[in-house]
């Protein structure tokens, strides 16, 4: 099981059941199927989990695979996104499963987020910068586009990818485990706004998710067993794509005191370019 220390360093032990079972069915979404086949799956698979074909772009030549046809592009018209520089926009297609205030040295009280914002967020210093903000947490249902989008424009300055379990995200697993999402494999980024305002989008692994994709990365994802930090410096307008999932998972934002985050209304749904903040004084 993944543990932390004081500033949130993660230590990986033997590899769990739910960890082996994700990757395993992660790789299997990466093998080319016929192409009759695969479409006769995405059809069944969408009418069983409300997935919406009729938004999304098929590539010539179909999906080729279920990890395509997973992470799925939609048309652009289908999500407009907020065309100013201090408004923040909902990252994602998902449920609002927590939202709520952030004190750095104190837990965040929600459900699956009983963690301190060093121990989530990986660094002390970051908890810091979001002390006295607010955080919002989508959870993706496998049926759901499975992108992330850049909530307003800025700069990419840090990325932290933190090891841990792949335990299932989708409820009531949050009630059953209070500190379930800084327990799971995430990907901590750290975006400076054209506003001026630091904020935090954390993407969350869970079981059956085979990676966390983020689009400047070549190749496939690093799965490192120590926390591995990287500096982009990609400078990314709203709405541009910050990453992606295989199949569903759990998106968080933090943000600091001197911006506003709207959702508040646990069990709403939400889709990505929705307004739901600022960063305007």
């Amino acid at each position: 099981m993944t543990t932390a220390g004081p500033a949130g360093r993660a230590a990986i032990g033997p590899a769990e059941p739910c960890s082996v079972i994700g990757r395993l069915l992660g790789a299997l979404t990466r093998v080319p199927v016929p192409a009759r086949l695969l479409d006769l799956a995405t059809g069944l698979y969408a009418r069983a989990t409300g997935a919406r074909l009729d938004e999304a772009v098929r590539p010539d030549g179909g999906w080729r695979t279920f990890g395509r046809f997973f992470t799925r592009a939609l048309a652009p018209s289908s999500r407009p996104f907020p065309a100013d520089s201090v408004g923040l926009a909902c990252p994602v297609d998902g449920r609002l499963v927590a939202a709520g205030a952030v004190t750095a040295d104190a837990a965040l009280e929600a459900k699956g987020l009983r963690a301190r914002p060093a121990v989530l967020l990986g660094r002390d210093e970051w908890a810091s910068e979001v002390d006295g903000g607010r955080q919002a947490t989508w959870y993706l249902a496998p049926g759901d586009y499975h992108r992330v989008h850049t909530p307003c424009p800025g700069v990419v300055t840090d990325v932290l990818r933190i090891p841990g379990s792949l335990f299932p995200v989708r409820p009531p697993w949050p009630d059953r485990r209070s500190d379930l999402f800084a327990s799971n494999e995430r990907a901590v980024c750290r975006l400076v706004s054209e506003a001026g305002p630091v904020l935090f989008v954390i993407l969350v692994g869970a079981r059956n998710v085979g990676s966390i994709r983020l689009p400047w990365e070549k190749g496939r994802p690093p799965r490192p067993r120590s926390p591995l930090a990287t500096t982009p410096g990609v400078r990314l307008e709203t709405g541009a794509e910050l990453g992606r999932f295989e199949l569903g998972s759990t998106v968080i934002v933090l943000v600091p005191a001197s911006a506003r985050l709207d959702p508040e209304e646990p069990g709403a749904r939400w889709k990505c370019g929705e307004p739901a903040g600022t960063l305007a004084p």
